[in-house]
Order: structure tokens, then sequence, then C-alpha cells
């Protein structure tokens, strides 16, 4: 990291010859308030803290301060004063004593202070520059003091602008992957920074998409040779929670996150084009996105693999071709036949090659071998001669399945049909080498697994399978150790695949000596017995002791006992006499284990209903104690219930019955209570029957009486609000005397169509519809054109909107044509809440209305 410059500041009087070289500007404003006696003339003298950073290759001058503004403010944050120093020696100020804050501002020139007379002022001062005239990088820094005559005040400088250096390891590339690197640019660069403020940027206008590059110098050794690029401060902080460097992303503040762009040159043997590589910047890999001040970020960039074996906004392959190869092929002889498939291949590809024997030749493979594309190749096709006499029409092979042991072979036997065929030459091969291999029809079995076995026929190529099974040898003995007395004897088992004959032998015979398994104990000590089979060697370890106090008897502290079936257990405490004896182990053991167990501690468990006796066996001697056991039978409780469903809805006025479960099956005592959190809503009787009352949602609960477990359902009810539509008609009719005497029709009779609600509390929705208007065909007109269209409705008991207004199309007498016929083609909504509403369309409840006019 770029170490930070140290000024340091030490009260006192100098003479003004000591300034000698220096040229000063005095931009004294007032500090009335300050009497005589309570100023000072401070005199600042600057050093260097730390190493000087390294800046080989580059014009920018990062370690030297050029000129200095000091700026001193008062507890209110105003200016009282300032000074301009054109270089780093020999500087002082007058000032007050008390709490000040005093703001150094290096290598900026002479500062302008009419628009920096407050702290937050010169704090939130921005530069637009990193360096200077003559490449000297911009320093800030302040600190705040309380000011006594002859103390000493200490300010940190900070550079604007970091400082980033790359260097790669492409040890790790696959061989044959060359990657060049032709440019490292910095990307979405801050164009200004505030001298002393966190420098935070939250709009593009202060975004450059390009900033410092190199085209030179690009793959240094270490960061202390390689040429910096320097960017302002952009502090845009932790974003998202990536895992990994892969996934780091700012989201949508991508466009203000600042990063690196590696430019490079690439070519493998299978792509090849230009390749960049881009890595934000910030305080750790997966989610900080801090561009800080004065930091220097070095960039570690290990290739390995390929080096494009990430996708990721990181690695851009766009501009990378695959690279092809020209695969040639021939014949020979070339008399033999024809082939084809030659042409360019894309590295890595398997060429799709075809040969054609010609009439008395068969084709033999290709030389070399079909393998992936790694360069140019030519592939020659071989055909034999074969005389056309007898033709192979079929092969089998025998066994047709085969186990084997690893390590070990068999014979497999192929029969060419007919066996006069002129060539009965058969090629070999397996589905899985790993598994097995064969040649001329001897197998070679290799590791566990199955593979397929192929016998193909060199003259018509026909084929016969064995299924080949291979299985590891196994080898174990028991027990794996063992002690026993002098004199004593105990026989070793042994299994395993195929059935195992163990040579043994003893690490120490005068311990134990074996002889067919059988282990004899012949001194104290400890011996080792070995078994070897199938080729696997087994161990147990025998240790062997002096013979010392037999038990004599045994005894149980109760004689009786009874229990509860599936209830709480009971417990048998052994006493082995005498105390001393040198075994006393027990064996527990139950007349009726379906009644009550014991386990290996005394453990009583009572299982069935009944009665059994426990015993208690020394493995010394056998001697036996007993207690008498009775299980008496116990009550089953509940352990839960459910409800037949969780959730349910009805209508206002349906019901449904719910069932319950209550486990377990056998428990005994079944019955249970039902209840409603909202009997307004939804009620339910004992037999579980919820009986819907009005809109709204309730909860049906079920408690068992034993043990009060509970299961709920939850019940929605809604209510029902019918759409209908009101027809009024109006018929216009005058009196035909004269003799006809009856009543016609003036004018076309008018149908306006309403639509209406039986309720709803003023639910906006929509209808979308066609009406088909009333007309008689004998009336002459011609039929009118339906309409259609959508309205916009408040769905509620008052609703009485007009959704069209149309004609009836009739002679004058036809008083009694029909009425409109309507089709609603959509409408919504059709389910709403607060309180569950379901809406639906119910032309069974259409009224129509004639208003007859002039009789």
């Amino acid at each position: 990291m770029i170490k930070k410059l140290q000024l340091y500041i030490i009260a006192g009087i100098f003479s003004l010859a000591s300034l000698s070289g220096c040229e000063r500007e005095n931009r004294s404003m007032s500090d009335s308030q300050a009497s005589k006696e309570d100023t000072t003339e401070v005199h600042i003298f600057l050093s260097k803290k730390g190493e000087e950073v390294i800046t080989k290759a580059t014009s920018a001058n990062d370690a030297s301060i050029r000129d200095v503004n000091l700026l001193v403010y008062d507890v209110s944050g105003n200016l009282l004063n300032s000074q301009y120093y054109s270089s780093s020696s020999g500087l002082s100020i007058t000032t007050s004593t008390g709490n000040k804050t005093i703001v150094a501002i290096a290598n900026a020139g002479n500062i302008n202070l009419s628009s920096y007379t407050t702290l937050n002022s010169i704090r939130n001062a921005v530069s637009t520059q990193m360096v200077n005239g003559t490449n000297d990088i911009l320093m800030a820094g302040e600190t705040s003091i309380n000011l006594v005559k002859g103390g000493g005040v200490s300010i940190t400088l900070s550079r604007l602008i970091s400082k980033v250096t790359v260097v790669f390891d492409k040890s790790s590339l696959s061989e044959g992957t060359n990657i060049n690197i032709t440019k490292i640019e910095l990307k979405n660069v801050v164009t200004q920074c505030k001298y002393l403020a966190t420098n935070t940027i939250s709009s593009t206008s202060y975004i450059g998409v390009s900033g410092d590059n190199l085209t030179g110098n690009l793959e240094p050794s270490a960061h202390s040779s390689a040429t910096p690029l320097f960017l302002f401060e952009n502090m845009q902080g932790n974003i998202g929670s990536a895992g990994g460097e892969k996934d780091k992303n700012p989201g949508a503040a991508q466009p203000y996150c600042s990063y690196v762009e590696i430019t490079a040159n690439y070519s493998t043997p299978a792509k090849s084009g230009t390749l960049k590589y881009r890595f934000y910047l910030g305080k750790n890999i997966s989610n900080n996105f801090d561009v800080e001040r004065n930091t220097w970020y070095q960039l570690n960039i290990r290739f390995t693999g390929t080096g494009i074996n990430e996708v990721s906004w990181r690695i851009d392959t766009s501009n990378l071709t695959d690279v092809k190869y020209n695969i040639s092929v021939a014949a020979s002889p070339s008399n033999g036949g024809s082939v084809s498939g030659g042409g360019q291949y894309i590295y890595g590809s398997t060429p799709s090659l075809n040969a054609y024997p010609a009439v008395n030749y068969v084709f033999t493979g290709w030389s070399p071998s079909i393998s992936s594309v790694i360069q140019d190749m030519v592939y020659t096709a071989n055909f034999q001669y074969v005389d056309p006499t007898v033709y192979v029409t079929g092969v089998s092979v025998s066994p047709a399945n085969m186990s084997l042991y690893v390590g070990e072979t068999g014979n497999l036997t192929a029969t060419v049909s007919p066996g006069n065929a002129d060539n009965l030459s058969v090629t070999w091969s397996t589905s899985n080498s790993s598994v097995g291999t064969v040649s001329n029809g001897t197998v070679m079995a290799l590791a566990a697994g199955t593979t397929t076995i192929t016998v193909r026929t060199v003259d018509g190529g026909y084929t016969a399978t064995c299924n080949l099974t291979v299985s590891n040898k196994t080898f174990t003995i028991t027990p794996a150790s063992k002690t026993i007395y002098i004199g004593e004897s105990f026989s070793i088992t042994s299994s395993g695949s195929p059935i195992p004959y163990p040579s043994w032998n003893t690490s120490n015979a005068l311990i134990a000596s074996v002889s067919g398994g059988m282990v004899t104990g012949n001194s104290a000590g400890t011996a080792t017995i070995t078994a070897i089979a199938n080729g696997i060697t087994r161990t147990c370890n025998v240790t062997v002791i002096d013979p010392v106090v037999y038990v004599t008897s045994v005894s149980l502290d109760k004689s009786s006992m009874t229990l509860t079936a599936g209830g709480s257990i009971g417990s048998l405490t052994a006493t082995v006499n005498p105390s001393n004896a040198t075994n006393k182990s027990v064996i527990w053991s139950s007349s009726n284990s379906f009644v009550a167990n014991v386990n290996s501690s005394g453990v009583v468990s009572p299982l069935g209903v009944g009665s059994c006796t426990i015993t208690v066996t020394t493995v010394d001697g056998g001697k036996t104690a007993s207690c008498s056991v009775t299980i008496n039978p116990a009550t089953i409780a509940v352990t839960g219930v459910s409800i037949s469903t969780g959730n349910l809805s009805l209508d206002e006025g349906q019901n449904s019955i719910l069932s319950a479960t209550v486990n377990p099956s056998n428990a005994s005592n079944k019955t249970v209570t039902w209840s409603t959190s909202n009997s307004s809503i939804a009620t339910v009787d004992a037999n579980g029957k919820v009986v819907a009352i009005s809109a709204g949602t309730a909860t049906i609960t079920v408690r068992t009486n034993d043990g009060g477990y509970t299961s709920n359902c939850n019940v929605t009810v809604y209510k029902v609000v019918d759409l209908y539509f009101y027809f009024y008609r109006v018929a216009k009719l005058a009196y035909k005397g004269g003799g006809e005497n009856y009543w016609y029709l003036n004018e076309s009779m008018s149908d306006d169509v309403y639509v209406k609600a039986t309720g709803g509390s003023n639910i906006s929705g929509s209808i979308s519809y066609t009406i088909n208007w009333a007309y008689n065909p004998a009336s002459g007109f011609s039929e009118p054109s339906p309409t259609s269209g959508t309205k916009s409705i408040s769905i509620s008991s008052s609703l009485n909107t007009l959704l069209e207004s149309g004609t009836a199309w009739g002679s004058e007498t036809d008083l009694d044509i029909a009425y409109p016929i309507i089709t609603v083609t959509s409408y919504t909504p059709s389910e709403t809440n607060s309180p569950p509403t379901r809406i639906r369309v119910n032309q069974n409840l259409n009224t129509y209305y004639l208003d007859e006019r002039g009789r």
C-alpha cells in the first residue's frame, strides 16, 4: 500500500531569515477575538514517513511536495488564516491558540480562497487533475488540535489517487496455451475527487469510460518493477453477497464501479483471437467495490489450464474463433475401394471418415487409427483382397456368460459359420477395458465390474457377445482379537469369495500356536496369528493370561418384579462371588422375549402382557440366578390427530363434513371435540359437519379428549354476487279503426340493456359482451349486426349500468317479438377478498319490462 506522508507542525519562534528561498504569500483573515498574547507564530516542517513509493517507468511523481496551501479554521468551521508556499520547507502561519482545524493541500498551486471560507467547503472541494503541471500528485490532509504556545502539530497527507499494478503468473497454463498481454486499462474511472471528504460517485456525469492504460512493460516479474496506473478515489462500498471473485457483481451500480480491463492475444491448438479479462477493484474479492485514496492495489493474476475455464463477466471470449485442421483421406491399394469424409475439422472433433471396399475387397482399418483432431492428418483406408468363394454368415461365442475374480483369466471360443468360410478371422473387443481385456479370446479380469466381450468376424462384421462379471476376491477372519488362558484353545473362523483355504502362521509359537485355524495358549504374553488366502492377509491379536480366581456363585438384588407393558423399565443388579473373581462377566436372558427382554446391563424392558423369567449366567462357570417378572397391560395413549383437509372453501349456506383421524389407530380413547374460531362465519357440530354462515374466514379445530392434540382446517366462506340483465323496451302504439280495429306500432320498438347485481360493496370490475338485437326476418328489414363492447362497472346492489341501446326490428304488429340475446365473453373480477366474494353471471335472474305508450 502507498505510504502516507506526514506533515509535522511545531510551534516556536524562528527568524524570517530561516525562510530564505521560500515564496510566501500571507492571506490572513480577521482573528480580532484573540488578544495579542493569545496568538502564536507556527513554523511548519515537512518530512516523509517510511520508504518512498516506487514510481519506476512513469512520469507521475507520487513522492514529492512542490507547494503547500495551509488553512486554519476555528471550531465553527470558519477560515481564520491561510498561507501559500511554493516549496515544502520553512513553513509557518500565525493564528490564535485554542481548538483549531488545520488543513494542508499540496501540489495544487495557489488556491483561490473565495470559495473555501468554511471547513466544509474545503473538505468538499474537488480536483479534476491528479497531477500538477510538473506531474506532482495532489495531496491533502487535516488535523484538529488544541493549539498552545510552543506546542507541536502533525498532519497526515494522503494522495487523492490510488495506484494499480498488475503481475501475471502463466506457470499453470496448459501446454500449447499462449496468452500475450497487449494492453492494461482502467475502466469506469472517476473524473474528479474531493480534497478531504470521501469521494463517492453516483452519477455517470463524473465517470470516464476509459482511464489510464499501458501498452508497454505489460508483464513485469514483480510489482516493484511494474508500471503503475493511477485513478481517483471511488468509494462504492459493499454490494451484494457473492461467494467468490467470479460472481462479484455490483448490479445497478455497475456504471460507477472502477475495474481493470486486460487485453491479450490468445492461442491454443483449439482457439485463437483476442481475449479480455476484467477485475473489479475493492477491499475484497467478493462484494466490496471501494477504490480508496492513497492505496496501492496489487493484482496478482494467475492463469490456469486454458485460461478461459470460467463463464462470467470477467472473461470476454467473443473474439475467439475455432482452429480448423485439414484431414485428407486415401485408399491402399488405390483400387481396393473408395473413401470419403476428408475436409476441415475443428480441434478436438473426431473425423467422420468412410471407407467403401471394392468388389472382392474388405476394409481392414485406417492407418493411423482415427483419433481426435489435433493437427493436419492424412488417413489411409486399408483394403484387403478376398477370394469370393465362401462368405461368413454368422458367429457365436461360448460361454455366453463368464464370471472371474480380479487377476484371473478365462478362455472364450468363437465359432464362425459356416465352418468352411474362406475368412474365419475374428477380432475381439471389450466395452470396458478398465474391467476386463481380451486378446485372441483370452480374457483378463482387471477390476470389479461388468463389461461385454464382443467377437466380430473380419468377413461380414458379424458379432456375438459374452457378458463378463468381475468380482474382487474377499477374505475375512473372526475374531480380530482374543484373550485366553494358558492351555485354553479357540477356533478362528474364515469366510470369503471364492471359498478361502488359508495358510496359518504365528508370530510366537511359545505363547500361542495355531493349526488349521485352531489357536492354543501356551504361555503368558501376546502373539499375532496371520492367515493368508485369496491373496489377502488378515491377523488376529491373541493375549494369553494365567488363570486366576474362578466364580463360585451369582445373585440378583430382586427375586420378582412387576412392570406395565410399554411403560417404565426395570433394573436388576447381579453380584458375582467371590468379589475378586477374575472373570466377572455375565450374560442376561429372558425366558419369553415377547413379554420382556433384558440388555447387557440388566435393564428390563416390558413389551407384552404376561410373565417370564430373567436369568443371569456367569461366563466363568455358568452360575445362574433368576427373577420372576410380571407384565401388566397398559393404556394406549393418543399421539396425534389430523383433519381430512387443511383448507375448505364454501359459499354462504353450503355445508361440508370433515373427518378426524386419531393416532395411533389402536388408541384407547379416540373421542374428539370440534370447535370454530368464529361461529358467525362457520359453525361445526359434534360430527364435524361445517355450515357456512356468512362471508369471511374461520378456523375449525378438532381436539382429542386424550392428550389434547389438535389439528386445524382453514375455512373460507364466500358471499355469492350474481350479475344479471334488465331489458327495458318502449313500444309506441296507435289504434287502427275503420273496421280493422287493431293496435299497431307507430315506429320500431327500442330496447335498452342494463347490467345489475344482487350485492357487493362497490367492487371495481368490467364486463365484455355481445348483443344480438331482436329481429323478425319476415319484417323485410335487413338483419342488424351484433353489438360488442366492454364497460367498467362498480358491483353493488345499486348497480344499474346501461350497456347498449338498440332497435327491435319487426313488422308493425310484432308486439311480442323476442327480447335481445346478450352473450358475456368475459368479466372481472371473478373473486375478491375482504370479505371473500364470488362473482358470477346468472341470466336466470334477467328481468324484462315493456313500456307501452299510446293505449
